[in-house]
């Protein structure tokens, strides 16, 4: 009998995805791009507090461990960045 570990690692990711966490990652991303895309420094300012407080999430959308769903980080993050890029600002 093979487990969701055993087929995962041959053909399929079989994880739960549970949380928010693909949310908070794709807020994270935007509030790190949309700062330096736009020509005002207080959204300047909030990306780089964003960065210096919440730098370490980079690190969430990479795999750890087996049981961390780290593809809706991953994915979140880039929605996050794609959003972000396609903003436009005044």
């Amino acid at each position: 009998m093979f487990s969701c570990r055993h087929i995962r690692r041959v053909v399929i990711f079989c994880v739960h995805h549970v949380g928010a966490s693909g949310l908070l990652y794709g807020y994270f991303g935007f509030l790190l791009l949309a700062g330096w895309r736009s020509a005002q420094w207080k959204p300047l300012l909030i990306s780089v507090v964003v960065a210096v407080f919440y730098g370490g999430l980079v690190f969430g959308v990479l795999p750890t461990r087996y049981y961390v769903s780290w593809e809706s980080h991953l994915f979140g993050f880039i929605s996050g960045l794609a959003l972000a890029a396609s903003w436009r600002f005044r």
